[in-house]
């Protein structure tokens, strides 16, 4: 599952002593909050010293009309705190400028960004303020901070809409044959043999034409932050033949 996520960068400057952060949850949408009307420069060298919150999302319509109805909310609340939203592209060419934004100290106070094993590409121990010790990640369910986390640090917060993706079973192919829905890996090479064997149908399906070929990434790339938790140094060992 892939969830709407916002990083604070760092390193952070605050107005005055004591003024920090705070992300709240509502309606388990998480809003950006300041605490005691300070408002907090820039987390980087590209975040604003007047006193603007700067947050980089991604330019797509469904994210542009989520990020305007909270910071329109907040600021309404809040008539002292300024926010600017930054757009960026999405796709690869996001993902590069996020990655050469916070190496060059040139990124937002905020930004919008994946959760999962795209993340621990950031360096995030580097870039990225650990919020493991602030309270409302008491709220936060541990399945999503699993996806933001590197050893003890937790470095997102939840801020949007959830997309899961799954996998489809022909369950008339699967009685033919007495198949049962695996529930492990294993278990669904083993179908896939089977009905491979068997003839006259594809045990799998996919959506790998040239206007969908990303989604042939999606079980590898699924997957890969469970390999990476589990062995740090898998993609070091596999680069060099290892494994």
């Amino acid at each position: 599952m892939e969830v709407t996520t916002m990083f604070p960068t760092r390193p952070l400057r605050r107005t005055a002593a004591g003024a920090t952060p705070h992300i709240y949850s509502s309606a388990g949408v998480a809003v950006v909050a300041l605490s005691a009307g300070l408002a907090l420069t820039g987390c980087s060298t590209g975040g604003g010293d007047d006193g603007t919150l700067n947050i980089l999302i991604d330019n797509s319509e469904a994210t542009g009309q989520l990020m305007q109805a909270l910071v329109d909310a907040y600021t309404e609340a809040n008539p002292d705190v300024e926010i600017e939203l930054e757009l960026r592209p999405g796709g690869s060419e996001g993902d590069n400028i996020v990655k050469t934004r916070l190496q060059t100290g040139d990124m937002p106070d905020l930004f919008f960004y994946n959760s999962g094993s795209l993340l621990q590409a950031l360096a995030p121990d580097q870039t990225l303020v650990d919020l493991a010790g602030e309270s409302y990640m008491d709220v936060v369910t541990d399945t999503f901070k699993d996806g933001v986390s590197a050893g003890d640090a937790l470095y997102g917060v939840p801020v949007g809409h959830a997309v899961g993706g799954g996998v489809l079973y022909d369950l008339a192919a699967y009685e033919e044959l007495g198949l049962e829905v695996p529930t492990t890996w294993d278990e669904f090479m083993a179908n896939n043999q089977a009905i491979l064997d068997a003839g006259g149908r594809a045990p799998v399906i996919q959506t790998y034409g040239t206007e969908s070929a990303w989604t042939s990434q999606l079980f590898i790339l699924a997957d890969y932050y469970n390999v990476l938790a589990a062995e740090p140094d898998w993609a070091e060992a596999y680069t060099a033949n290892e494994k």
